[in-house]
């Protein structure tokens, strides 16, 4: 089941009678992550899509989270010293 944009009601006795269970997950069920390291392995070019931001730029990174703006997901990079693999 997708989730929901808005919050839905429901009767308790609807789901305790019939001994009905939620449960959630943002990584998925066994039988998904099997799916997608199946399609992954037919598909080498797949990449995730990531905002790369270095640590200086954490509170940046924090407030766009908070805000909504975060379009994929935010990677924080601590690079070493003096090295970056953030490709402009």
């Amino acid at each position: 089941m997708g989730v929901p944009e808005t919050p839905f009601q429901f009767s308790a006795f609807s789901i305790i009678m019939p001994r009905v269970a939620f449960t959630g997950s943002l990584v998925g069920s066994r039988a998904e992550i099997e799916e997608f390291l199946q399609f992954v392995d037919k598909h080498p070019d797949s990449r995730p899509q990531v905002e790369l931001l270095t640590m200086d730029k954490v509170n940046e990174g924090i407030q766009k989270q908070r805000d909504g703006k975060v379009r994929f997901r935010v990677v924080l990079e601590n690079p070493a010293p003096g090295v970056s693999t953030i490709k402009a």
